[in-house]
C-alpha cells in the first residue's frame, strides 16, 4: 500500500491509500487514517473542517512534461 504521509515526512505515516485511480476530473484517492498513528488525528480534525489538502510527491519521467500554449505544465509521465 501507499502510505499516507504528513507533510511528505517518511517517518511521520497516519494512515494509507485504499485505492487511486484516475477520474474524469484527475486523480482520485480513497485514504484511511491510522487511529492513534502520529498526526492522523489531527489529520482527521483538519479534513473535517475542510482545512487539509492532499499533495503527492512524484518524479516526472524524462520528456514527461510539456508547457501548452496558455501557459499550463501538462505532465505527461510521471513515476
Amino acid at each position: 500500500r501507499i502510505p499516507l504521509l504528513w507533510n511528505h515526512d517518511q517517518s511521520e505515516p497516519v494512515g494509507a491509500v485504499q485505492s487511486a485511480t484516475e477520474g474524469a476530473s484527475g486523480l482520485e484517492i480513497d485514504g484511511q487514517l491510522a487511529e492513534g498513528a502520529g498526526n492522523a488525528e489531527r489529520a482527521m480534525r483538519l479534513l473535517t473542517v475542510g482545512g487539509l489538502h492532499l499533495s503527492i510527491g512524484f518524479d516526472i519521467a524524462p520528456g514527461g512534461a510539456r508547457m501548452r500554449a496558455d501557459g499550463v505544465r501538462e505532465l505527461l509521465a510521471i513515476d
